[in-house]
């Protein structure tokens, strides 16, 4: 294996294990354009739901395909909760402040047409890292939805928007 192909490993390696979004050309684009979930039980499958969502957008994908670092059975999980007053309210107090690593950067294929402006809005062009979007906004430890392996990633909120990325690795 060439010394740039073991750099190129290590460097994701060190991403997913921080807890960052999906590095650039890491993530495994669904084949089809399916429609995105829209059922609580569904989502509910696979984490939890500490307070009840009046309306749920989410998606699974799977992230590897067997190499060294990312096993073929490893996923990621994107979801869009819709949370009223009481339940943000509720939420809020359950949440702790992320803090490492200090930016997070993700591909721009990350931030799909799906999420609602308010999340799309967060995650901005920095002219430092031309290729990717950084997060510019608070994110939050994932501890309250995390589940059967589903612990590593973050939390967003905008508005009344509640944005979770959990992955499995």
């Amino acid at each position: 294996m060439s010394s740039g192909r073991l750099l190129l490993l290590a460097l994701a390696c060190l991403l997913v294990l921080a807890g960052c979004g999906p590095a650039f050309g890491q993530r495994t684009a669904p084949t089809t354009a399916a429609p995105i979930p829209t059922d609580v039980p569904g989502l509910s499958r696979f984490i939890n739901l500490p307070v009840q969502p009046v309306q749920v957008q989410w998606q699974v994908n799977e992230k590897g395909s067997g190499g060294a670092a990312i096993g073929p059975t490893d996923i990621e999980l994107v979801a869009v909760l819709r949370l009223d007053p009481q339940g943000l309210q509720a939420l809020r107090g359950q949440l702790a402040e992320q803090t490492s690593p200090a930016e997070l950067f993700v591909a721009p294929d990350f931030v799909q047409p799906w999420f609602p402006a308010s999340i799309q809005r967060l995650f901005v062009a920095d002219p430092a890292h031309p290729d990717l979007l950084r997060l510019a906004g608070v994110r939050y430890e994932p501890a309250p939805f995390a589940r059967d392996g589903l612990s590593n990633g973050y939390v967003l909120l905008a508005e009344d928007t509640v944005f979770i990325y959990l992955h499995s690795m």
